[in-house]
């Protein structure tokens, strides 16, 4: 198809939108079809393939995975890409290589991570745990790496837990959820754990301390031993005391019913805290 003036797209849109062959929702809304087909022109792709590979998240035009890999890996200045898993600390590791850019572009995501934004509870984290924490180091290289790419949109996957993360019940301030930028500030910090607010330099052993302490689950607290590990693993190796203290204190705690377990990844059961 290749419409060229606005009569002909909405009139291929009306015989799309008749369609078995399309995903649910945009079954009978040729007007979704219309904006899809074209944000799938801008991406240069037919029209067909954006309405596989795009949808609508939180009001947000969003990327499937495999249309985003596609995207990115026909960029003119993409030049290689490389994935490793690390088993012993469940992190996934992604790392993309521009042309006429001397540094690589690399991300990870770890278990730890999945469990902080309260991902691992999903099936497919369960079944298939190193294939998700793949699929989201890579999407965080790839918009990283190369965001003109994917023309500035989102990817799918991100924006469905950032949609969940809002319906979290640790949100809810004095018995009502948040809302507008209230709201987003509470998801932030839901998913990506506390901030510390310390007179220590930023790096510090002492700023690392107060972090360590700060967190408010074994889920957060290992992201952050991770992340200080990476950081200065002889600050690491100093603070390890504190690390086993606080570890112990949460474990110690009574848990919050659907809390995840992050030493075996099961959704812990019983009655909430």
């Amino acid at each position: 198809m290749n419409p060229t003036n606005l009569t002909e797209a909405m009139e291929c849109a009306k015989q799309i939108a008749n369609s078995n062959f399309i995903p649910k929702a945009f079954k009978g809304n040729a007007g979704d079809i219309l904006v899809a087909g074209q944000m799938a022109a801008e991406l240069g792709i037919p029209w067909l393939q954006g309405l596989q590979g795009i949808c609508v998240i939180n009001g947000n035009p969003s990327v499937w995975g495999d249309l985003a890999l596609a995207l990115v890996r026909r960029h003119p200045r993409f030049e290689d890409m490389s994935e490793t898993y690390d088993e012993e600390t469940r992190t996934a590791t992604c790392t993309i290589k521009i042309r006429d850019q001397a540094t690589p572009v690399t991300q990870t995501f770890s278990f730890a991570d999945a469990c902080q934004a309260g991902l691992n509870t999903k099936d497919t984290y369960k079944k298939y745990r190193r294939r998700m924490l793949q699929m989201r180091a890579r999407s965080w290289c790839m918009r990283d790496a190369l965001p003109d790419a994917l023309k500035g949109m989102a990817m799918a996957e991100e924006q469905i837990a950032v949609q969940e993360a809002y319906n979290r019940p640790e949100l809810d301030v004095g018995g009502e959820k948040p809302t507008g930028m209230a709201a987003l500030s509470h998801a932030v910090t839901a998913v990506e754990g506390p901030k510390v607010s310390s007179k220590h330099p930023e790096g510090s052993p002492e700023w690392w301390a107060e972090l360590l302490k700060s967190t408010t689950s074994l889920a957060q607290l290992e992201k952050a031993g991770f992340e200080l590990r990476s950081a200065d693993p002889d600050v690491a190796s100093d603070l390890r005391g504190v690390y086993e203290s606080h570890w112990n204190d949460l474990k110690n705690e009574p848990f919050i019913e659907g809390e995840v377990d992050v030493e075996t990844g099961e959704v812990l059961e019983g009655e909430p805290a």
